[in-house]
């Protein structure tokens, strides 16, 4: 670190700075030598620095589609199920311009009867069914808190 200040070392050593700061990384000098042999190159041309490039954009492109890629799918089969099963109707909101506030949805019985029935599949899985779990969970889903697997006792 002397090399590159003229001041002397702060460590109590007697002695002169014999670099100049300003000509320490000069063309040919050990500094400068130093630093090109152990420096990190990406690439040593044009045509290298372009492929690498091509590189980085590569795996830019495959990380967006990776990471908004399920999304999307996720949002067009939401979008396909919405359309084909009428959950609610929506003409009267699309329809009405002057409205300020629209007014809520009706949900047929159809669709309330499948979210109780998803609802309640959704709570059952995980009570008996692992070997490692030997209590069941109690929950409002089942009668008495108890699967119909266990065993009587």
């Amino acid at each position: 670190m002397q090399a590159l200040t003229a001041a002397r070392p702060a460590t109590g050593i007697a002695g002169e700075v014999l670099a100049d700061p300003g000509k320490v990384f000069a063309e040919g000098t050990v500094e400068e030598d130093h630093i090109r042999r152990n420096a990190s190159y990406i690439s040593r041309n044009t045509g290298e620095t372009v492929f690498v490039l091509g590189l980085l954009l590569q795996h830019l492109i495959m990380n967006l589609v990776l990471l908004f890629g399920p999304a999307i799918i996720l949002g067009v089969l939401a979008a396909w199920f919405y359309g084909a099963v009428p959950i609610t109707a929506l003409g009267p909101i699309l329809q009405d311009t002057k409205a300020t506030l629209p007014p809520f949805p009706t949900i047929s019985v159809a669709a309330w009867i499948a979210m109780a029935i998803l609802a309640g599949l959704a709570d059952s899985p995980g009570c008996c069914h692992s070997s490692r779990r030997r209590t069941p969970r109690t929950g409002a889903g089942r009668a008495g808190g108890s699967c119909a697997d266990d065993p009587p006792g």
